[in-house]
């Protein structure tokens, strides 16, 4: 990991059983990622289940922090440990992803429908940048929006072509403060 003040990014990601190009785009994205992040850097999450998971573990065994946000009933509870912060709250789903985005300095979408496209969306508008990789699945829409989705121009939307690629855009947006 490199030098610096440490970043939380927010993942967005499919809750159903993903397919194995999401798994290799998630691997690939954290793996990438640990490279590049600076010490301490916390991924964050909206639970434990689907792809979520996928790319908890995976941080987790590469020395992230993973930070759980949990809505108020989790259809999979995240391990405990040194390198698992779980936070429950009584939020449904929506409004949990409020905090996961307002808790993040970026958002990464890795591939989902609408939970994750709703995050795309809220990160947009609380000025978080905003990574989408191209997934075959419903979040792949907001590539018709554009690279801004309205004309605040609140902060740009870019795409990557699989996890590893979106690992350098971040880090490239948060490395030099860059939006």
């Amino acid at each position: 990991m490199a030098a610096g003040k440490p970043w939380s990014i927010g993942v967005a990601a499919y809750s159903g059983e993903p397919s194995g190009v999401l798994v290799d785009n998630a691997a690939g994205f954290v793996e990438e990622l640990a490279g590049l992040a600076p010490a301490g850097s916390r991924i964050v999450l909206g639970g434990y289940w689907g792809l979520m998971r996928v790319v908890a573990d995976e941080a987790a065994a590469r020395g992230f922090l993973v930070i759980y946000i949990l809505p108020s009933s989790p259809p999979a509870r995240p391990p405990r440990g040194s390198r698992h912060v779980v936070i429950e709250t009584p939020l449904d789903p929506v409004a949990r992803s409020v905090v996961l985005v307002r808790s993040s300095d970026a958002v990464v979408v890795l591939g989902g429908m609408i939970g994750s496209m709703m995050e795309a969306l809220m990160a947009y508008d609380y000025s978080r940048p905003v990574v989408v990789v191209e997934s075959g699945m419903d979040t792949d829409k907001l590539l018709r929006l554009g690279e801004y989705l309205d004309s605040r121009r609140k902060t740009r939307v870019v795409w990557a072509r699989d996890g590893r690629e979106a690992a350098r855009l971040v880090a490239g947006i948060l490395g030099d403060g860059m939006e």
